[in-house]
C-alpha cells in the first residue's frame, strides 16, 4: 500500500505491506504484515499476523495478536499492545513512548478459532440436510411438522421411548447371530431418522421465527427458513448448561413425530386393499 490516504485503511492478504502515509487508523490482517521504514500512520494501529514488521511511524498505539518485531529507527508514539506467548522483539534505537505488554494466549484463546470453525460446518452441515429433507421429501416433512404441531406429547413419548430402548434393544439381537442384522438395521434406522428429526426441527424453527416476524400465518418452508433454523439451532447448542438441552428435546419431539410417521407410511401402504379387492362382488 502506497501513496497517502485521509481516512483509516482495511487491507488483508497473506502478504501485507504499508508503504505509504495514513491519516487515520490501519486495519492490517495477513501472514506477514509490514508497516515500511517510509510508512506513517496518524492514529492506531490493529493488527493481526504470524509475523508483524514495525519500522516506520505510528503516532498512537500497535494492538497487535502474533510475534512482533520494532526494528531500529521505528517511532511508537503510543503504546504497544501484544497478544502472543512471545515478547516482541525491540531492536537497539526503536522509540516507543508509551507503555509495552505482553498478554500470553490462554488455551481458550488458541481453541477460538477452531471452535468458530466447528460452528460454521455444523451449520453448514444441518443446512444441506434441511435442504434435502425439505425439497426433497417435502411430504415427509410437511408431515412430520403436523404431527409434532397436532400430536406434540405423543411425539415427545415416542421420541423419548425410542431413545431410551433401541440402544438396548440392539445389544440384546447383536447377541444372537440371527438377530445382527436386525441390530445393525435398527441401529441404521434410529440414527437416520435422529438425522433427518434435526433437519426437519431446525427448518420448522427457521419457519417460525420468520413467522412471528414477518406476522404471518402457515408458510410453506422454504430455503431461507431452512438456513435461518440451522444458525438458531446451533446458536443455541453454545449457552452453557441448556443449550444441549434444550436442543435434545426439540429433537426429540421431532424424532417421535417422525416416527410416527413413517409407521403411517407403512401401515397405509400394506394396509391398502388390492385392486382385485376393490372389485364390486356382483361383479364377480
Amino acid at each position: 500500500l502506497e501513496g497517502e490516504v485521509g481516512d483509516d485503511v482495511h487491507a488483508a492478504g497473506a502478504n501485507v505491506a504499508l508503504l505509504g502515509k495514513v491519516a487515520g487508523d490501519a486495519f492490517l490482517a495477513g501472514s506477514e504484515v509490514m508497516v515500511g521504514e517510509e510508512a506513517s500512520v496518524g492514529g492506531d494501529v490493529y493488527a493481526g499476523s504470524s509475523n508483524l514488521v514495525i519500522s516506520g511511524n505510528v503516532q498512537g498505539d500497535v494492538w497487535a495478536a502474533g510475534q512482533v518485531h520494532v526494528t531500529a529507527g521505528a517511532v511508537i508514539n503510543g503504546g504497544l499492545l501484544v497478544m502472543s506467548n512471545e515478547a516482541p522483539v525491540i531492536d537497539e534505537g526503536a522509540q516507543i513512548a508509551g507503555e509495552v505488554k505482553l498478554e500470553a494466549l490462554t488455551h481458550d484463546d488458541r481453541e477460538r478459532p477452531f471452535q468458530l470453525m466447528g460452528w460454521v460446518r455444523s451449520v453448514v452441515s444441518l443446512f444441506i440436510v434441511s435442504l434435502v429433507l425439505v425439497y426433497g421429501a417435502r411430504a415427509l416433512t410437511t408431515s412430520t411438522v403436523r404431527t409434532v404441531v397436532t400430536k406434540s406429547w405423543r411425539s415427545l413419548l415416542v421420541g423419548g421411548l425410542w431413545t431410551l430402548l433401541f440402544v438396548p434393544v440392539s445389544l440384546i439381537l447383536l447377541v444372537t447371530i440371527a438377530g445382527i442384522p436386525l441390530a445393525l438395521g435398527v441401529l441404521a434406522f434410529s440414527v437416520l431418522a435422529y438425522i433427518m428429526a434435526t433437519g426437519i426441527a431446525a427448518a420448522h424453527v427457521g419457519r417460525w421465527i420468520m413467522g412471528k416476524v414477518a406476522r404471518e400465518g402457515t408458510q410453506e418452508i422454504t430455503w431461507a427458513h431452512a438456513l435461518l433454523g440451522a444458525v438458531v439451532y446451533e446458536s443455541v447448542q453454545l449457552l452453557p448448561g441448556v443449550g444441549e438441552l434444550l436442543t435434545f428435546i426439540l429433537v426429540l419431539f421431532f424424532l417421535g413425530a417422525t416416527l410416527l410417521t413413517f409407521f403411517n407410511l407403512i401401515r397405509h401402504h400394506y394396509g391398502k386393499p388390492s385392486a382385485g379387492a376393490q372389485q364390486n362382488p356382483a361383479s364377480a
